[in-house]
């Protein structure tokens, strides 16, 4: 039993290890995309509140929004989209649906990126704990004599629900058919 310990939990730490770094990458590329997506509608949500005060004259939030857009801090970019819109809903333009839907797009995609970054952070935690629990094993195993197939089945179990978390966070980045959804809101 001594060996089947040492190969588990020294296979653990490296699969863990591996996918971890995989899941990483995929979680990144996908925030990115995200993010552009999001600084593309804070765009066209700027162009289109222009295109509707244009005859009253620029109000100061689509001012400010201007100068936050390019500094593409999309917490920002919210804030002061939504200090926007409750000003213009006072006006009660009738364009008004399109820009409070382009916002709430917006905060879609917000929502998005907060899970992934929940689920990556769990398996990340999780994933170093097993790890590090691996390697302390991997150190007594020829110590160990009692208790060996409940510790075989807590690392497994671990490395499973590790597995789980990174998985779900793969398959949330592969999504496409949020980003249609947003990129189709003023076409």
């Amino acid at each position: 039993m001594e060996t089947s310990m040492y190969y588990t939990f020294s296979t653990i730490a490296q699969v863990l290890a591996a996918f971890i770094a995989l899941g990483g990458v995929f979680v990144l590329f996908k925030l990115q995309e995200l993010n552009k997506v999001q600084l593309t509608q804070s765009q066209i949500f700027y162009n289109f509140g222009v295109g509707i005060f244009i005859s009253n004259g620029i109000p100061e939030q689509l001012q400010k929004l201007m100068s936050i857009l390019n500094t593409e801090s999309v917490s920002d970019i919210i804030s002061e989209m939504n200090c926007f819109l409750e000003e213009a809903k006072l006006t009660k333009h009738k364009n008004i649906s399109s820009l409070d839907k382009c916002y709430n797009n917006l905060l879609n995609l917000e929502l998005i990126k907060k899970k992934l970054k929940q689920l990556t952070a769990k398996s990340l935690y999780l994933g170093a704990f097993t790890i590090f629990f691996s390697l302390i094993i991997l150190a007594f195993t020829t110590k160990i004599r009692c208790c060996e197939y409940w510790i075989l089945l807590s690392g497994i179990t671990l490395t499973a629900i590790t597995i789980s978390f990174m998985v779900r966070a793969i398959v949330l980045s592969l999504r496409e058919n949020e980003l249609v959804i947003f990129r189709q809101s003023f076409t």
